[in-house]
């Protein structure tokens, strides 16, 4: 890095955003590399791929070292992002919070992001992401985990979220979290009157 700060025209980081996306896909990177980049002064929730920022990326990429240093230096725990449907991927879909991705892969591995984020296991314990994690449509994080049907997912968020506020918030389309785990109790019992085998 200081090598590349001496060779330089105006003696900073030459593509110092593009560094830092790197930076969160790499574990060869460490919380130095982003303290360099910080100090040059560039915006740490600069938006990358899909309008994810470098915290999202590197909680993406499991890179708790990067993200730790990311949240020290003020990036934004609350920032939003714009998924895009696999399936149509010209079909806008509402802005969504950093938990929202782990809420959807429905693998047993988002736990470890998922406890980063809410327990929290960072350097800001003050900074959480919300409960409400698509907010036009009121959709919180047990609304979603439970659609998804991870119950992996659903019982670690019930140990965080297992207030009656939470249990019973309702969504903008006037349903609740039961409401998902009862659609998926129907499907379940569909498929075994059809004879389906576990």
């Amino acid at each position: 890095m200081k090598r590349a700060r001496a060779y330089s025209v105006d003696n900073r980081i030459p593509n110092a955003e593009r560094l830092l996306d790197l930076c969160t896909e790499s574990f060869g990177c460490d919380g130095s590399v982003v303290d360099m980049i910080a100090s040059e002064g560039i915006d740490t929730d600069v938006p990358m791929q899909q309008s994810r920022t470098p915290l999202m990326g590197a909680m993406l990429n499991r890179n708790f070292e990067i993200a730790s240093a990311l949240i020290q230096h003020g990036a934004n725990i609350h920032a939003m992002w714009t998924p895009i449907y696999p399936d149509s991927p010209n079909k806008r879909h509402p802005d969504v919070n950093i938990l929202f991705e782990y809420l959807t892969t429905n693998l047993d591995t988002a736990l470890a992001p998922l406890r980063y984020l809410l327990e929290p296991l960072h350097s800001r314990p003050d900074s959480v992401p919300s409960f409400i994690v698509v907010p036009s449509e009121r959709m919180t994080a047990l609304h979603i985990a439970c659609k998804e049907g991870n119950p992996l997912i659903v019982e670690y968020l019930l140990s965080r979220f297992g207030t009656s506020y939470h249990l019973n918030f309702i969504n903008e389309g006037g349903l609740t979290p039961l409401h998902f785990t009862a659609e998926g109790a129907v499907k379940s019992r569909k498929l075994a009157e059809n004879r389906a085998k576990k």
